[in-house]
Order: structure tokens, then sequence, then C-alpha cells
């Protein structure tokens, strides 16, 4: 770090241009820390190598520890970017211990262990599938950037159906099916509405409609796209007229006519 020299006669007091103490303590606060000065004002002897001095020191060092965090997020989307179900989180925290030189200001850590993020299933959302069945397990380190995944849902194709019966005979007069993604609106090839105002033109009563006046969308549960529309033959009182005429002839023994 430095080197000095100072010249003298025997016997006197050794004064160096810098004085070796004051230089310690200046080490000292550049972090150095002192391990053996074997200079303490001596005088010059006559042998030239007892005039020789060192002082050693050496760079302070300090624990250091630093900590860090790693979170993995599973969002559960459909094919718009809605959200259809609570984000899967999971965050790993890591602690490495190092060692700090105080004089160069270089630090030397000590890995952390690495961690795993555990596999992650798709849930079940009514009506949809995934487009992966799950998210396998990661292992993260010290450093690592967050992890970000998707699981997209499409919405399952499903299928409605509505019959229109006629009750008086027991048969079917129409069964119209339409097929459609998981909460669309059902829409059949006859309108409902339409449908049932024809078939009341053609002399049918309406007995029941479970399909109702309001739009429908495609339910994941079957049952709640059929749908029946029931109808009976309409009847009207009538009345009819009708004579019966009786006629008595009278004849005689010969049978010819008597009046």
């Amino acid at each position: 770090l430095n080197t000095q020299s100072a010249t003298g006669k025997f016997g006197t007091e050794i004064q160096f241009k810098q004085n070796p103490d004051q230089q310690v303590i200046d080490l000292q606060a550049q972090h150095y820390a002192l391990v053996s000065d074997n200079f303490n004002g001596q005088k010059y002897q006559a042998d030239n190598a007892k005039n020789q001095f060192e002082i050693h020191v050496k760079h302070q060092m300090m624990d250091v520890q630093r900590t860090d965090k790693v979170t993995e997020t599973v969002r559960y989307q459909d094919n718009h970017g809605n959200m259809l179900h609570p984000a899967s989180i999971q965050t790993k925290m890591f602690t490495e211990h190092g060692i700090t030189d105080q004089v160069t200001g270089k630090t030397v850590w000590t890995p952390a262990k690495s961690q795993t993020m555990d596999a992650v299933s798709a849930p079940e959302i009514t009506g949809y599938a995934p487009n992966k069945q799950s998210v396998p397990a990661t292992s993260v380190n010290f450093g690592d950037k967050d992890i970000n995944d998707v699981i997209v849902y499409a919405p399952v194709s499903e299928v409605a159906n509505i019959k229109y019966i006629d009750d008086t005979t027991g048969k079917t007069l129409l069964d119209d099916q339409t097929t459609g993604d998981f909460g669309s609106q059902i829409k059949f090839d006859h309108d409902p509405v339409a449908q049932i105002n024809q078939y009341e033109n053609q002399g049918y009563k309406l007995v029941s409609n479970s399909y109702g006046k309001t739009a429908h969308q495609f339910s994941a549960t079957q049952s709640e796209n059929n749908f029946e529309v029931h109808f009976k033959h309409s009847t009207m009182p009538v009345s009819d007229t009708d004579k019966v005429t009786e006629t008595i002839h009278y004849l005689g023994p010969d049978g010819n006519k008597l009046a």
C-alpha cells in the first residue's frame, strides 16, 4: 500500500515523513483492519536490518444477506381474456448470505438453494374446456423473473331442442334442434313465438310452453336446453236440425186407398 524511508543518526528517534500511527488511522478509515505493527517510535540502530519495519493490515469483511421472491401466477381466461376463475398464485422466498469486502465493496454470495413451484391443475369450469390440463412444476432460483401463465378455456358446444306436440293425437308436430357454444343465445330455425302463432292460426290451442317468451342461453345442463310446447285441438259448440215425417195411408180390402 505504501513504503516510506527516513534517514538519521545512530541513537536518534526515527521519524518518517508520514506518521505511521496516523497512516494506520487513515487505513482504518478506509475499512482496513490492523494485523501487526512493529514500529513503536524506535531509534536508529547500528544494524540497519533492525531499522526495517512493517505494518500489516487486512481488508475488513462484513457478513451480509439479501432476499428475493419469485411469484408464479396462473390465470384462467376465456378466448376474449375475461377472467373465469380466481388466479392461482405461488410465491417462493429466497435468502442469500454473503461476505462483503469493505475495502473493494465487492460481495461474494453463497447461492440459495433452488425451490419448486408446485404443478397447477386446471380447475373445472362449467361449460368450458381448458387448452391444457395443468401447468407443470417448475424449479426457480434467486433472481429469476416472475412466471406468468394462462390457461385458456373455450366454451363447450351444446345442443338445444324444442318439440311442438299435439296432445289431442299424441303426435309431434315439429322437432326443432340447434347447436351453439355454452352461454351463447339459443336460436332455432323456427322462431318459437312465430311457430306458436302459426299453429294457433291453424286451430290449435296452446296448452303449455316451457320455452316461454324470452330468449335462452345454452346451458351445461342438457335438461335446461330441452323445451316442449303442447297444443290441443280447439273445439266450439255447434247445432244441427232435422225433421221426421210420419205418413199413414188407409187402404181398403182390395188394397186401394180409401182416402
